[in-house]
């Protein structure tokens, strides 16, 4: 897998589906993915052949929330609980040299000609489309011209060899659902119990079976290795739960 040094090295991703209510590890995969979203589908598929159902919910973090995973776990009996990232395209102009003033927030859109006008006046009519997983990604586009003659190009598209070019999301109907419930009190509530959910069996993993690096090679070696050490954490989980249901001679 590549490192964040830019080179190549003998890696591996594990996945760990951990149940709530006790900290029991569910199921388990490794794979050399370096992206975590293509992970979601296939871990709910070990959880319902190790426990022959879906949770009621699943919850997960940024890395498995696209809205492919959210169109695609609509179809099956469990609920999503994530947190869906914002647009980075913010982001990403500023750090081609476009000032707050020419964001595309700055921007006015006109449904009844279906075009942006820029805080200049000028318009930006509308270009093409992308289809994206679970949205569309409208474009809308000033002419060249405008852009050249503009004393404020230089703060608006520096870079651009066309005209300014701003994004329009229409996203599924399903995805847009997901938006709002997550923005409920509710289901922010649930979120922030992630961490203490999904810590808690890496915690078990690396801190008490001291597995932090994998000492074999290959994916049928490490996913045995890491097997080992999460049957050992559920034995753990096991005996401890005895203690507390078993009762105590009297002494």
């Amino acid at each position: 897998m590549r490192e964040s040094t830019g080179g190549i090295a003998p890696h591996y991703n594990a996945q760990i589906s951990t149940d709530d209510h006790r900290g029991v590890i569910l199921a388990y995969e490794v794979s050399q993915a370096c992206e975590d979203s293509h992970e979601l589908q296939p871990a709910l598929d070990r959880i319902q052949e190790n426990t022959g159902r879906l949770p009621d919910q699943s919850l997960v973090d940024g890395g498995y929330t696209t809205r492919q995973n959210i169109l695609d776990t609509a179809e099956r009996p469990t609920e999503l609980v994530g947190s869906l990232g914002k647009d980075r395209s913010q982001s990403k102009l500023e750090r081609r040299g476009v000032s707050p003033r020419f964001m595309p927030g700055q921007f006015e859109f006109h449904p009844e000609q279906n075009c942006y006008t820029c805080p200049e006046g000028k318009t930006l009519p509308y270009k093409s489309n992308k289809k994206l997983a679970g949205a569309i990604e409208k474009h809308y586009r000033a002419p060249a011209s405008d852009c050249a003659a503009c004393p404020f190009r230089p703060q608006c598209c520096p870079k651009a060899k066309r005209g300014r070019t701003v994004y329009r999301t229409e996203e599924d109907a399903k995805v847009a659902a997901f938006r709002h419930k997550m923005q409920q009190p509710e289901y922010q509530r649930i979120y922030r119990r992630r961490a203490q959910v999904a810590e808690f069996s890496n915690a078990c993993l690396k801190e008490k079976r001291g597995l932090r690096r994998f000492m074999r090679r290959g994916l049928e070696k490490v996913r045995a290795e890491l097997g080992l050490a999460c049957l050992a954490c559920n034995v753990a989980i096991w005996i401890r739960l005895q203690r507390k249901i078993t009762p105590q001679p009297a002494t």
